[in-house]
């Protein structure tokens, strides 16, 4: 495992694009970060283009690159990426709130076989025994992928869960490590080279919790960002409940918390 002082200088190599293996999130698939909005008290989620400082508009999926890096000085080898990044418009987002991103799912993997040129043949994600942690700019915290999907996914568990903090009114924009690891401790050349996935929703107080999102993760330098939009599109249309069984996801969760007060 990476410790928390590597995460600084790993960081530092991303933004700096040392030996090009970093990518910014203007050469993503996808556009750009995740992007906070806040429709009335509801927290939503758009695609956030930091560069020009606007919302590209709705979206529930992210793609993020993770690459190899060998080991230098006083850094070990790590598999390692931090896009997509987060942010807000201070225009929209007025209220001052912590927000906490919850990670709803275990990690699943996907190999990249059945590329016909302009599609995958029936993509399977499934379980994998790697991890992705989360850590923030100065190591101060991380997170790992639980083993297995949580029972409950919107149960408040620290174990999975990240916070970050919004200034109402403040333009936010924030990128944070996340590591591609061997739950086993086993070598970095024994993860599969292939597309991660990962679901997320965000909640606050005295704010409604967002419907679920992803991110795709695309490690492996043999994948085009051709076939990282194309897991994109299967994600959003395989995946991504549609608006009125997401509706129908959240009455259900809120007739079996009633059930339970009762």
């Amino acid at each position: 495992m990476i410790s928390k002082s590597s995460v600084l200088s790993l960081r530092v190599l991303a933004v700096a694009g040392i030996a090009g293996l970093a990518t910014t999130s203007s050469a993503l698939a996808g556009g750009g970060d995740v992007g906070f909005w806040l429709d009335g008290s509801q927290i939503t989620t758009r695609t956030y283009d930091h560069d020009n400082l606007t919302m590209l508009g709705a979206s529930r999926v992210f793609l993020g690159d993770l690459s190899y890096f060998a080991a230098t000085g006083t850094d070990p080898e790590s598999i390692f990426g931090d896009e997509p990044g987060w942010g807000a418009l201070g225009a929209n987002f007025t209220t001052t709130a912590t927000l906490n991103i919850n990670v709803r799912s275990s990690l699943k993997f996907f190999d990249g076989s059945g590329w016909n040129g302009t599609s995958f043949n029936a993509p399977t994600f499934a379980a994998t025994s790697t991890r992705l942690r989360i850590a923030d700019d100065l190591g101060a915290f991380d997170i790992t992928t639980p083993a297995s999907d949580p029972i409950d996914p919107s149960a408040v568990d620290p174990a999975r869960t990240f916070s970050l903090d919004l200034v109402g009114g403040q333009n936010y924009h924030k990128h944070i490590p996340y590591f591609l690891e061997d739950s086993a401790g086993g070598p970095l050349s024994g993860i599969a080279e292939g597309f991660y996935l990962l679901e997320f929703d965000i909640s606050a107080s005295n704010l409604s919790r967002s419907l679920p999102f992803w991110i795709v993760f695309k490690y492996g330098e043999s994948f085009s960002e051709e076939q990282h939009e194309a897991i994109e599109e299967w994600v959003e249309e395989n995946i991504v409940p549609t608006p009125a069984s997401a509706g129908l996801i959240a009455l259900g969760g809120l007739l079996a918390s009633r059930r339970r007060r009762a």
